[in-house]
């Protein structure tokens, strides 16, 4: 059996730049496709850093790094660029990416879904429980241990998956098969959509979804709606909400840091697909999918519609 693949990882913030690292540990042979050529250069002579929490000196794995209109044919490819980067990405997949290589897609929210099932490479959708920071442009830490849980988007792909698994999984980075995908970004769904938009709104950590009454409150009604939406017991989420913000308590979260960096967020594909799904009036989503895009307009990350 084959025991390393060709590797594509497109999209080098924290996530895929966790990939890059613990994949390129495993003697897998990593390209990086990026938009900026700063950051392709660094990742030619640096390659990618990879802190953990019990080593203060980061260790270091070459990679490859072209531009994305640079693609080669990988074994894999594994998309990690955010919801509102993905169109070009799926174009160019679409025009040079072979039929019959498989697709990784690891995003937030539920908006994408259509978008890439109309693919005709064999597509895969993935959730990562990773916790992960970008220090800069070729080094991340690694601030929690997880699993990355995949699945077929068409059942006749699995027998693919299952052997692209048997490859990747490892003690130290493991991968999991999930037979439903589409629940699983589901239940993503859930905590992003509550814990995403309020941290980048008020500005806070995780944690502080708990500690304050008053975020703890404007985070219940979220979770109630969100599970409203989705037909999902609400006692047995909103305590997956709360394990979730406590164990993360001190990061910040992903739609914080783009509001901070004046990135354009993900809220579409959150809390936009959370309201477009309901034919209910949602208040408390509506008050975060305004306040975000109310702050992406001062900032200049979005253009009015």
């Amino acid at each position: 059996m084959v025991t390393d693949m060709k590797i594509g990882i497109i999209g080098l913030g924290s996530i895929g730049l966790l990939l890059s690292a613990c994949l390129a540990r495993e003697d897998h042979q990593v390209t990086c496709y990026v938009r900026r050529n700063q950051q392709k250069e660094r990742l030619r002579t640096k390659g990618v850093s990879l802190y953990t929490l019990h080593h203060n000196r980061p260790s270091s794995f070459k990679v490859n790094a072209k531009s994305l209109g640079e693609l080669d044919e990988h074994d894999l490819y594994v998309v990690c660029v955010k919801y509102p980067q993905l169109d070009e990405v799926i174009q160019t997949l679409r025009t040079k990416a072979p039929d019959n290589k498989p697709i990784l897609f690891l995003q937030n929210g539920m908006s994408h879904v259509e978008w890439v099932s109309t693919l005709q490479q064999p597509v895969f959708i993935g959730v990562l429980d990773h916790g992960a920071r970008r220090k800069n442009d070729h080094s991340v830490e690694h601030t929690g241990a997880g699993v990355i849980r995949i699945g077929a988007l068409v059942k006749k792909d699995k027998t693919l998956m299952n052997h692209i698994l048997d490859v990747l999984d490892t003690s130290d980075f493991p991968w999991i098969y999930d037979e439903n995908p589409i629940n699983l970004l589901k239940q993503k769904l859930v905590v992003n959509a509550v814990i995403n938009p309020l941290t980048a709104i008020f500005d806070v950590e995780n944690g502080e979804l708990l500690t304050n009454p008053y975020l703890y409150h404007l985070a219940k009604g979220l979770c109630e709606e969100t599970c409203q939406v989705l037909q999902f017991p609400f006692d047995k989420y909103w305590d997956y909400v709360k394990r979730v913000a406590k164990h993360t308590g001190r990061n910040s979260s992903s739609m914080r840091e783009d509001i901070r960096n004046q990135n354009q967020t993900e809220i579409d594909t959150i809390s936009g697909y959370v309201l477009k799904q309901s034919i209910r009036k949602l208040p408390y989503t509506s008050f975060v999918y305004n306040g975000i895009k109310a702050l992406e307009n001062r900032t200049g990350s979005v253009s009015h519609d």
